[in-house]
């Protein structure tokens, strides 16, 4: 027997508490990322001149974006007798560390564009990439 750390124990809470109070959903996407591949090679030079880097997750993250504006209902909570619609877009990323699940958050995504995404992404995650602590 080996007792939580902070993070796990933290962890765990919000895991339960996300079980109590949000709907559940399993969807599995397969998508054909050839395009976007093509598109990436055409355009990685000219923002690596700009000193970012275009990954597959700037395009899924603003994938997730259009997807949020076109069907605002997704990006929306409830109170008690509420549908609240947010007009923020703020996406969570996770992150897997050897001591944890993080999820750094980009702010107000919707307003930022491929260069934007691709920068504020690399802010949140290269960090924690740097310490060496991502699996």
């Amino acid at each position: 027997m080996q007792p939580l750390s902070v993070i796990r124990r933290k962890i765990a809470e919000h895991m339960i508490m996300s079980r109590r109070t949000s709907a559940h959903v399993h969807s599995v996407f397969h998508v054909d990322f050839s395009l976007v591949g093509r598109i990436r090679q055409q355009k990685k030079a000219d923002y690596e001149r700009v000193g970012a880097r275009l990954t597959y997750m700037a395009f899924i993250a603003k994938a997730t974006i259009d997807a949020l504006r076109r069907h605002p209902i997704v990006n929306a909570s409830m109170d008690e007798q509420n549908v609240i619609y947010r007009k923020d877009i703020n996406l969570g990323i996770a992150v897997a560390l050897e001591t944890g699940l993080l999820v750094p958050v980009l702010r107000n995504a919707d307003e930022k564009n491929m260069l934007g995404l691709s920068r504020a992404i690399a802010d949140v995650l290269e960090p924690l990439l740097v310490e060496g602590k991502a699996k």
